[in-house]
């Protein structure tokens, strides 16, 4: 602690073996008091006695006011891993009295999305951080859509807490795969002999996503070909371990 410093709206000074200190000005409320010591004495005896005097906040008329809040966020499930959406503001004319604690729900069914979908939805004030994993094809279908979400404040006014209206926001969340189409191709069998058993690779299916060539080769999922009923039992399709990269094999044995 240094003689005269002054931290944000107080001065503490040193006189008479009495430490008086300066109050805050009318629009602001001191809430905590701090000391910091940088001695090099093993023992600091007796240091102080300490009195903090003046008004409470619960103890100071208050007015909260929401301001205007614009929230609307497009999220590209393909290119983008994470996206912010910052949070409304309310402004509370006790500056530093009152905190305000921020949730997100879901408008259609009312459910809070940091409990129902922990990790997509995280609230760190000032923003709301939205995350998910391109490659989770599962999330991105899960997430894929325009949809209805509001913030909600609570504000810890005493003694009873202040609940903010909803301020709502729509988060379209964005997937070309939802629309891709599978590239069509014809192949044939190579001609065998009677009895004779043949294998024969064919590439691996893409899709409209694939061909712009601007996203990496497979982003919208593996392509599975089968056999219709009633094939005949000769033939064969066997994918490989990488089906989205590497070709499949289709195999003809009437041995």
């Amino acid at each position: 602690m240094v003689e005269g410093t002054t931290s944000n709206c107080g001065t503490m000074t040193w006189a008479g073996g009495i430490r008086n200190s300066i109050g805050c000005s009318s629009t602001l409320m001191a809430n905590e008091v701090t000391f910091t010591f940088a001695q090099s004495y093993t023992k600091v005896r007796y240091l102080c006695k300490l009195g903090v005097f003046g008004r409470y906040c619960y103890d100071l008329p208050y007015t909260i006011t929401e301001d205007p809040f614009s929230g609307n966020t497009v999220f590209d499930l393909l290119t983008e891993t994470t996206k912010d959406v910052t949070l409304p503001t309310l402004t509370i004319s006790v500056l530093g009295c009152y905190d305000t604690t921020w949730k997100v729900y879901l408008q259609a069914d009312n459910s809070d999305m940091e409990v129902t979908s922990p990790g997509i939805f995280t609230i760190a004030d000032p923003v709301l951080t939205l995350s998910s994993t391109i490659m989770n094809y599962s999330l991105r279908k899960s997430l894929f859509g325009s949809k209805t979400y509001y913030f909600v404040g609570t504000t810890a006014t005493i003694p009873t807490p202040t609940i903010s209206s909803q301020f709502s926001f729509t988060i379209d969340f964005q997937d070309a795969c939802q629309s891709s189409t599978i590239t069509a191709k014809i192949f044939g069998i190579v001609p065998v002999k009677f009895d004779i058993s043949e294998t024969q690779t064919e590439p691996a299916f893409t899709d409209s996503v694939d061909a712009t060539g601007s996203l990496a080769q497979g982003i919208c999922g593996e392509k599975r070909i089968t056999l219709d009923a009633g094939a005949p039992a000769f033939l064969t399709l066997t994918a490989d371990a990488d089906p989205i990269n590497n070709p499949f094999s289709l195999a003809f044995d009437h041995t």
